[in-house]
């Protein structure tokens, strides 16, 4: 099983039957489990691993979100006796459909593993589909972000999370855009455990200010290191200034001199005084 294309496959099924958040977050982790296990034929997965990963308390909440994949035909469940853990078995799709634009289906399966349930016809997709990933103008692709994101910028294969981060920027702002926020990440020198941080400030700045072309990003981005220069400038000039010498008022030099003064008179009236042995 191809982990890659497995994902790109659900992402476009998905697209069309779409599953709530945890559900869609669980298939993810599940895959990665498998992944790691090097593809056993049924994962063995304790429902307390899952509710850590899906940040839940709930037991119930990890039931339903298996329940939905399971009725979405995307995972089957046994459950476990005695107080064993379940065992899960992913349903995997035709990697030889995967791929093809929008999931179109070749012709082999009706619906099975093309991201088309029922053999739907790829342009009720077409119509569906708002993303920008399509858009013309892009120079990139949906996988180039995430070869860009291994390879040029080093942060590793990402995690299911991550991935579901980029394919929602993806869909919010195209390939180019996303791929020119991790440029500057990668200039700021941002290491991989806060990349997807980054990137969402990043990506909610330009939401912020209606960025929707690379053209306005890129100005945004030279607005924003110009202002950050200026800042650091100003900081560096207030450390550097000189200390002020103001001169001393004339009334405060007074003060000072009668002080002296009087501390100089007590000191010559205690020289002034009879010794002991002059005491009658």
């Amino acid at each position: 099983m191809n982990y890659l294309k497995q994902i790109r496959a659900f992402d476009s099924w998905e697209e069309l039957n779409p599953l709530p958040d945890k559900s869609y977050r669980l298939w993810y982790k599940l895959m990665a489990i498998a992944n790691n296990a090097h593809w056993p034929d049924e994962l063995s997965v304790p429902v307390l691993k899952l509710q850590s990963e899906l940040h839940t308390t709930s037991k119930q909440t990890v039931i339903n979100a298996r329940n939905a994949l399971v009725q979405a035909g995307r995972i089957q469940v046994t459950k476990g006796k005695h107080g064993k853990a379940a065992l899960y078995r992913i349903i995997p799709f035709h990697e030889d459909n995967v791929g093809l634009p929008n999931g179109r289906d070749s012709g082999k399966e009706s619906g099975r593993g093309t991201g088309l349930p029922n053999g739907r016809d790829s342009g009720t997709y077409n119509k569906q589909n708002k993303t920008k990933q399509n858009d013309s103008s892009n120079t990139h692709t949906h996988e180039d972000v995430f070869n860009f994101w291994q390879q040029e910028c080093s942060w590793g294969f990402p995690s299911p999370l991550v991935r579901s981060d980029l394919d929602e920027w993806i869909q919010d702002f195209g390939p180019d855009l996303v791929i020119y926020a991790m440029t500057i990440a990668g200039r700021n020198q941002v290491p991989a455990n806060k990349a997807d941080r980054f990137l969402n400030s990043v990506f909610n700045s330009w939401k912020q200010q209606h960025i929707t072309t690379l053209e306005e990003a890129k100005k945004a981005n030279e607005n924003h290191e110009r202002n950050a220069y200026n800042s650091r400038q100003q900081r560096n000039n207030y450390r550097k200034r000189p200390p002020v010498n103001e001169p001393m008022p004339a009334w405060y030099k007074k003060q000072q001199e009668q002080e002296k003064q009087g501390k100089s008179d007590q000191g010559n009236w205690m020289d002034q005084l009879p010794d002991e042995s002059e005491v009658q």
